[in-house]
């Protein structure tokens, strides 16, 4: 959250001194004019490290930005290729990725998921 130091205009909205603003990362991910099907899951569409003029943010930007980014980034980028080289992973019958809307968004239906060993398993406990 910001607080503006004087009043402001913005779009046509006028905003007096102090008033309190919060961006809504969530909304702002998904505008149409910035992401092909904003609603859909679909990772490919940052393989290239465009985050579309600053339209995913999940870190913030700026000197305020998250200090963890860059550990945060690599540390997934291992983790996820260890889980998809050693496992599979399905989404339990009936379930949707379908998400509820909150401060942080989590899955409408749980999130519970079968999950099969790729390879034998003496394979998997000798490369982890």
């Amino acid at each position: 959250m910001r607080k503006t130091p004087k009043e402001v205009v913005w779009n046509g909205i006028k905003l007096p001194a102090d008033t309190l603003i919060n961006v809504c990362i969530m909304n702002l991910a998904r505008q149409k004019e910035y992401f092909e099907s904003p609603e859909e899951f679909m990772p490919s569409r940052f393989l290239g490290g465009d985050n579309n003029n600053n339209m995913y943010i999940p870190f913030s930007l700026g000197p305020r930005k998250c200090i963890g980014k860059q550990f945060a980034m690599i540390e997934a980028q291992v983790a996820m290729a260890k889980l998809i080289k050693n496992f599979t992973f399905d989404l339990v019958p009936g379930l949707s990725f379908d998400y509820v809307a909150s401060v942080t968004n989590k899955p409408k239906d749980s999130c519970r998921v079968y999950v099969k060993p790729a390879a034998p398993r003496s394979d998997i406990i000798s490369n982890v």
